[in-house]
This record gives structure tokens, C-alpha cells and sequence, in this order.
């Protein structure tokens, strides 16, 4: 039927020479009835039938052909757009490995042009920029091996962003985290991280001086469909402010992440350490 009409009825299988002696047909209860409506690609090529199969000889009435017919339209509708879901499945996993390529080359030139200058403001500021794309670099790993979806499981991302922030610290401090079990959209995920390095950061560069031991903890909790954040480090907090400056830039900048999250940052010094808190 595939080299005939678009639509092919036989009434009953055994009064047509092209199937009476098909053993499909003949062997006990055979198929007796058969109508194939043609499934055509788009550039003409037949694909195969779709088909109505009967053990009893009948005729499809003018609605049931039209309708089979219908139906076959609706098949080739499927498989073309299962194709093209798998054709922009290939784009975004292209797109995807080259973002995260330019995203891993952007943070080994940075570190490379910070080790090379003796000049510590500006070591400071590249720094800050290689923080910033790990962070973007770990949501964007997150988000792809999400499947695509806009959203990523707080504990994990939180323990991958951690996890860069240990790479980088000294190692008289520690980092630790914890996260109820939640997720978190990507813009609300991408500021988090922000706020979370930021920091991290500040605690690891006013918080222990003379290389003395230190801890860092993050902490985020969902409570009655909002999140809080609170972290916290045991330096010397407000014991020598003259020694613990906040970093102006990153104050900005955790302020601006916190109000795309439509919250405010509360960060303070208190004798036992910096403190940071905020919920959305």
C-alpha cells in the first residue's frame, strides 16, 4: 500500500489479489479488513501507513475515511515535531558545552592575569570577577544537568558554590553549609550565589587576620514558603573594626543581588563575628 494511493481500503482481504495469499490473512483468524492511510515526509518521501486492522471484512463509511485520514495528518504532525524537539535538543547542548567552555576559559585568564600582577587592589578586583563567573559557571552546570529546566535543587547548588569558595580559601578557614530540601528558580539561584560568595570573600579577606583559624557557615531554610538565608563567620568581627573593613564593591553588590530576590541584606559585626541575614 505504500507505492499506491494515500489511502488504500481493501473490504476483505481474501477477494484481493494483493493479499489472499498473504499468510497473515490466511492463517486462521486472519486479518480479513485493511485500510492504510500514507505517512508522507515533507519532502515526499512515503514514511510507512497508518493502519485499521479487522479479522472481519467491512467498509469504512466516507467520515471514517476522512477521519483515518486526519488521523495520519496528525501522526506526521508528531513525528515532525519529535524531530525538530530533537534538533533543538542538539542546538542546546552545543550552545551549552560552548558556554560552559567560554565560562571555564574566562575564569583561567583571570586567575592567570591575578597571578601575574603584584598589585593587590587590582589582584582584589580579578579576584572578585573569577568569583563571579564560578558562580554563573556553577548555576549554568546546574540549570543544564537539570534537563533544562529553570530551576535547581537548593542543597546542591549551594554545596557546588561552597565547594569553589573552599578551593579558594586559605586553609586555616573552613567552609561549611547546609540547605533544607527545596528548590530554587535560576535568577533566585543566580543571586544567591552572588550574595553567598560575596561573603565568603569578605570573611576570608578582613575576617582572619594573621593567617589565624577560622569558620564560615551558610545556612538556608525554607520556612512557610519563604527562604532565609544566614551566614556567619567566628573572626574578629567588631573586635577591631580598624582592622575589618567591608569590602564597599561587594556590599553593593550583595545589595543589588538581594533587591532582584525583592529582599534587603542585614549584615552586621557583632564581637563574636560577622553575621549576614536575609529572607525572600
Amino acid at each position: 500500500a505504500i507505492l499506491e494511493a494515500p489511502f488504500v481500503e481493501i473490504p476483505d482481504t481474501l477477494q484481493d489479489p494483493r493479499m489472499a495469499d498473504n499468510p497473515l490473512c490466511t492463517e486462521g483468524d486472519g486479518l480479513r479488513f485493511y485500510a492504510g492511510a500514507l505517512l508522507v515526509a515533507p519532502d515526499g518521501l512515503p514514511l510507512g501507513t497508518l493502519c485499521i486492522l479487522d479479522n472481519k471484512p467491512r467498509q469504512l463509511t466516507a467520515l471514517q475515511r476522512k477521519t483515518v485520514a486526519v488521523l495520519a495528518r496528525q501522526v506526521m504532525k508528531q513525528l515532525d515535531l519529535r524531530l525538530a524537539l530533537r534538533q533543538q535538543d542538539v542546538l542546546m547542548s552545543e550552545a551549552d558545552h560552548r558556554i560552559k567552555n567560554s565560562l571555564q576559559t574566562l575564569s583561567a585568564m583571570v586567575r592567570l592575569h591575578a597571578r601575574q600582577l603584584d598589585d593587590k587592589a587590582t589582584v582584589n578586583v580579578l579576584d572578585g570577577i573569577q568569583r563571579r563567573v564560578n558562580a554563573m559557571a556553577t548555576l549554568h552546570g546546574e540549570l543544564q544537568s537539570g534537563g533544562g529546566r529553570d530551576e535547581v535543587d537548593a542543597g546542591k547548588y549551594l554545596g557546588k558554590v561552597v565547594s569553589l569558595l573552599q578551593e579558594t580559601a586559605p586553609g586555616h578557614v573552613q567552609i561549611s553549609y547546609s540547605a533544607d530540601q527545596a528548590t530554587l528558580r535560576s535568577n533566585m539561584a543566580s543571586s544567591l550565589g552572588l550574595i553567598i560568595s560575596e561573603f565568603a570573600a569578605n570573611s576570608i579577606k578582613h575576617g582572619f587576620p594573621d593567617a589565624s583559624p577560622g569558620h564560615i557557615e551558610i545556612e538556608l531554610t525554607l520556612r512557610d514558603g519563604h527562604f532565609h538565608l544566614a551566614c556567619k563567620d567566628n573572626g574578629i568581627g567588631s573586635k577591631n573594626e580598624g582592622k575589618r573593613r567591608p569590602d564597599s564593591i561587594g556590599q553593593t553588590l550583595m545589595a543589588a543581588a538581594a533587591s532582584q530576590l525583592d529582599a534587603q541584606v542585614d549584615h552586621s559585626l557583632t564581637p563574636e563575628g560577622s553575621r549576614l541575614s536575609l529572607t525572600f
